[in-house]
């Protein structure tokens, strides 16, 4: 559980709600709230919020407003997100808690969509999972994702930057291949991952730096998937 966070007002809480983990505990105005499954949520991208109700609110419940517990509850998301053009924001893709991973194709072509929050509680995102996402600037990967599957984030062309958690154990083959615009990736992890054998970085000409650990730089410079082409691009964090 979070430690206890304190707000002026609810609508400073309410501004920063989905930076919490959920439940939690907050003081509000000098008065003490616990935040559970119940609690509204609000879903900022229209499209998303058609696609929740329609899909997990039936009948009669298709009116009434969400709580996270709509979130919360849903255990796969396979077929339910691909290949929509429309989305552009889903950071309250964090609080879908009940996933395990992110299926493979989860959002492959979604040309629109620029910024998501992996769910906490993932350890995997599947295969193609963010193939052909043009437009995607932004992807906040948590801690406690341990396998980066193959291809998952193919023909990102506008992403720039991405950070690799510590506890990522396993980068899949071509995992940035055609990320034409990647120009840095940071890697948290002390010890490097287990790189599959085709090349990470294939066609990303932006590419300009690797950031790892200090104390790691010789590990990654000598680990076979990178001495070859990109040994000189390994760096200390700044």
């Amino acid at each position: 559980m979070d430690s206890l966070r304190s707000y002026d007002s609810m609508n400073e809480y309410k501004a920063d709600w989905l930076n919490l983990a959920f439940p939690h505990i907050v003081l509000i105005s000098g008065k003490c709230y616990y935040s559970t499954n119940s609690e509204r949520v609000m879903l900022k991208d229209a499209e998303v919020n058609r696609i929740v109700r329609e899909t997990w609110l039936s009948g009669y419940e298709y009116g009434r407003k969400l709580v996270f517990g709509d979130l919360t509850s849903v255990k796969d998301v396979s077929g339910v997100f691909q290949d929509n053009a429309v989305i552009e924001t889903f950071d309250e893709f964090k609080c879908f808690t009940g996933l395990n991973d992110v299926p493979d194709y989860c959002f492959s072509s979604c040309t629109a969509l620029r910024s998501i929050r992996i769910p906490q509680k993932s350890v995997r995102i599947g295969k193609m999972a963010f193939n052909h996402c043009t437009s995607l600037t932004h992807v906040e990967i948590p801690e406690g994702v341990e396998n980066l599957d193959d291809n998952a984030f193919n023909s990102c062309t506008s992403l720039t930057s991405i950070v690799v958690p510590k506890s990522v154990s396993r980068i899949g083959n071509w995992l940035w291949v055609h990320c034409t615009s990647l120009k840095e990736v940071t890697f948290l992890r002390e010890t490097p991952p287990d790189f599959s054998i085709g090349t990470m970085f294939s066609d990303c000409p932006s590419l300009e730096s690797i950031y790892v650990p200090k104390q790691s730089v010789r590990a990654y410079q000598n680990h076979r998937r990178i001495a070859m082409f990109y040994k000189d691009l390994v760096k200390p964090i700044p």
